[in-house]
């Protein structure tokens, strides 16, 4: 930063990078009378310190009935938590009580536990408690304990079209059915669930999901596609990931983390020793190994239930274990350090939705204009119409990540597009679309040359002299039909705008 004198200095700033905070609310007006409870959260052996922390009380329909979080009393230097429950009143018909649970929410590490123990003063330990009206339980001197237990929940909410996903609890049934929705209207959305070698479909009324693929088992990739959008939950305890290997085979491997933590790839997989020239993508993103602990790329971290494609260029498999990584709940690699001069970049291209299409190729390419490497572009994938994908510059290279499907577009080939300076240069059907395929390297980058390779577009403001076809002859002034034509000696693309953002 600089101050109101010049004087430039670093301005270090403290993150709290926080998970979902999970929607709990009640209705207070719905409730005639409330009860109180006095205790502190535990998690795990230790006493949550974090006022984000919260825990709510459910009834059997599924209706908060209250929800607190932790609060510093001075007085004691503690936290605890005085939450207030809302029910009925008594009546002639009902006396009021109802049988209630609780769910609790950390935020330290974003996991949310579905069932909590609940320690009473008089050492009774049970997994729900009774409503009872105007009822006071517990005290700052004889608190209730609220203590987490190993199952946690695992949200989801996938979008329509597709999706790469994975589990990361350890579910008591690993079947599909039993990891996917129950009810009819939200199983019938999942037309394909693939594993990497076999599938499953629903039946279109919901009633079942059928198929080779049997399980949805944690550290497996699926991709997943929906008729319209899902919210499910998946309930598991934590995978140990000290006492659990993954394993990586030689070439392509489809796998999710069994950790629950976000980790840079340089944590993820320091226990895998991997091979020079590992590539890793997901949806769309990719960075490949370069030796010596450094992975360079678009994809900077793995994250709890998404999917991946690991290519191992190992000879044979490796066995290795996500680390343990304590309270570190949420690493990404070192971001770069914005620069006085430096601008936030704004799309030339406009990418299609990802989620449209189940599979993706990567380029690892260079440009290089007059015999010079080429940093400030943006480079673009096209496939017809579309535009399916879109970077920058990243430590020198474009890692591209081009979005298609194996079926589709297995007779289509991709044209990639260099925008530099307000000039455009088309490379025409550099390469058929294949799915998983990675095309380029560090070592060995797909060389982008506009001076030799590359169809050169137009710009707006170019002059009307010198304009030819193809066959020689000449043109008036500058050709307005979409074309190929020849300007000032070069090859040159009159191009409809409807491919770019305005």
């Amino acid at each position: 930063m600089t101050d109101r004198l010049g004087i430039r200095r670093v301005l270090q700033v403290n993150i709290t990078v926080m998970g979902d905070d999970p929607w709990w609310e009640v209705d207070k007006d719905l409730y005639e009378s409330n009860m109180m409870l006095t205790g502190q959260v535990y998690i795990g052996d230790k006493i949550s310190e974090y006022t984000d922390t919260k825990i709510a009380a459910f009834d059997d329909m599924g209706l908060c009935r209250g929800v607190a979080s932790p609060t510093y009393v001075k007085t004691r230097d503690a936290y605890y938590v005085d939450m207030i429950v809302y029910g009925a009143a008594a009546t002639d018909i009902s006396d009021g009580q109802r049988e209630l649970t609780l769910k609790m929410y950390d935020a330290s590490t974003g996991n949310i536990y579905p069932v909590v123990d609940i320690t009473l003063p008089n050492g009774n330990t049970q997994k729900s408690f009774t409503y009872a009206p105007d009822a006071n339980i517990g005290s700052y001197d004889n608190p209730v304990i609220f203590r987490s237990t190993d199952d946690i929940q695992q949200p989801f909410a996938l979008p329509r079209g597709w999706t790469w996903m994975s589990v990361y609890v350890d579910a008591q049934s690993k079947l599909i059915g039993d990891i996917l929705p129950k009810s009819k209207a939200d199983l019938k959305k999942f037309q394909n669930v693939k594993g990497k070698t076999q599938y499953a479909s629903a039946r279109s009324d919901g009633s079942e999901i059928i198929g080779e693929l049997k399980e949805i088992v944690p550290g497996n990739m699926y991709k997943i596609q929906l008729s319209a959008a899902c919210n499910f939950n998946v309930y598991g305890s934590i995978i140990n990931v000290l006492n659990n290997t993954q394993t990586i085979y030689p070439n392509y491997n489809w796998i999710g983390s069994l950790s629950n933590k976000v980790m840079s790839l340089e944590d993820a997989f320091a226990d895998l020793a991997p091979e020079k020239g590992d590539r890793i993508k997901n949806r769309t993103a990719q960075s490949e190994y370069r030796g010596n602990g450094i992975w360079e790329g678009t994809l900077k971290s793995i994250v709890p239930g998404e999917g991946y494609i690991y290519l191992s260029k190992a000879s044979v498999a490796k066995t290795f274990h996500f680390p343990l990584l304590g309270n570190r709940s949420y690493i990404a690699a070192p971001a770069k350090i914005a620069r006085a001069n430096d601008t936030e970049r704004t799309h030339h291209y406009n990418v299609v939705d990802p989620h449209l299409y189940p599979d993706n190729m990567t380029i690892t390419a260079v440009v290089e204009k007059d015999g010079e490497r080429v940093t400030d572009a943006e480079v673009g994938a096209f496939i017809g119409d579309e535009c399916r994908g879109a970077v920058f510059c990243n430590s020198g290279y474009y890692f591209l990540t081009i979005m298609g499907s194996a079926e589709m577009d297995a007779n289509n080939s991709v044209d990639l597009y260099i925008y530099i300076d307000g000039e455009e240069y088309i490379f025409e059907n550099i390469r058929p679309f294949v799915s998983d395929a990675f095309i380029g390297s560090l070592d060995e980058p797909y060389v982008l040359d506009l001076n030799t390779t590359a169809i050169r577009t137009v710009k707006d403001d170019e002059d009307d002299t010198d304009w030819y076809t193809l066959q020689g002859y000449k043109i008036g002034k500058k050709p307005t039909k979409q074309g190929v034509y020849i300007h000032h000696g070069k090859k040159v693309v009159i191009h409809e705008k409807r491919y770019f953002k305005q």
